[in-house]
């Protein structure tokens, strides 16, 4: 006796694609939005012992600076180019920052770099990586280092990651400020 078998009829179909469309409803349904997920890593910025962003954070925040240009200008206010990570005085001491810049950003700007550590601490390399850079900047004293950067034409503001290559130690040490300027033309 053979069997023979038999395509599922229209109900069964319907019934399966339904419950397909069910599930995948529910599971978008409980996903963070982007905005939302910036949110929250911004108020987990604002709470004390913050050691930096996740390498997911900072995935989400160059994509919604990407997708909502408003949010980087909203994060730079009227400056250049600014920081991410909570400061004081616009110094961090974090080994890993990253810095919003604006749009703005002429072909005549320098990124003013202030480095202080302790002297031992000396030499140290900055790394600048992201919106068309590579860079690796050695800083060989405590001071200000003038770096001149320019970006591809972009539509608004965009992320950059500043990977330092040495650990602050204990002491009265600030860490890094980044400012922008215009350069100076020698007449």
């Amino acid at each position: 006796m053979s069997r023979r078998f038999y395509l599922p009829g229209a109900g069964f179909v319907v019934l399966v694609v339904g419950w397909i469309l069910v599930i995948g409803f529910l599971l978008w349904g409980v996903s963070t939005p982007l905005l939302d997920r910036v949110w929250q890593m911004n108020q987990r910025m604002e709470h004390e012992g913050f050691q930096g962003l996740e390498n997911d954070e900072v995935e989400d925040l160059e994509e919604a600076i990407a997708r909502h240009p408003d949010l980087g200008r909203q994060i730079l206010g009227n400056r250049l180019v600014r920081l991410v990570e909570p400061s004081i005085k616009r110094w961090c001491a974090l080994s890993k920052q990253h810095l919003v810049f604006s749009e703005d950003w002429a072909e005549n700007q320098v990124l003013v770099i202030d480095a202080d550590f302790a002297p031992e601490v000396f030499p140290v390399e900055l790394h600048l990586v992201g919106a068309g850079l590579d860079n690796t900047i050695e800083l060989v004293a405590p001071g200000p280092a003038v770096i001149p950067l320019s970006f591809a034409e972009g539509e608004g503001p965009v992320l950059v990651r500043a990977l330092l290559s040495a650990e602050m130690t204990d002491g009265p040490w600030r860490g890094l400020k980044f400012t922008a300027r215009p350069q100076e033309v020698d007449q």
